[in-house]
């Protein structure tokens, strides 16, 4: 049995990747992977409004959520990138803290 002195991320994750736990949950993961996961929700209208009420927005309402909904297909494409739970949590972060997608 290895011990891991340092407190960090990466200790972390060879932890998790050296232990009966992270087998385990490797296996789940992959298993839930090749049964499809959960089905995307379709999104919902805001409560009380109705869908005649969406149809009435103005373009750049409408441009807005457009935008918006690219941005979210963006990052959800991005975050299913993840090679597993640490590199999913570290690109969360990174979106959290806005550096994904900076060029400079």
């Amino acid at each position: 049995m290895r011990t891991y002195e340092i407190s960090s991320p990466v200790a972390a994750e060879m932890y998790f990747n050296n232990s009966f736990v992270g087998d385990v949950a490797t296996f789940f993961n992959a298993a839930v992977a090749r049964l499809g996961g959960a089905k995307p929700r379709r999104p919902q209208t805001p409560r009380g409004a109705s869908r005649a009420d969406t149809k009435h927005q103005s373009l750049l309402d409408r441009l807005d959520h457009w935008f918006w909904r690219q941005q979210q297909r963006a990052q959800e494409s991005y975050l299913a990138g993840a090679r597993d739970r640490f590199d999913l949590e570290r690109r969360i972060d990174a979106i959290g803290r806005g550096t994904v997608g900076r060029y400079y």
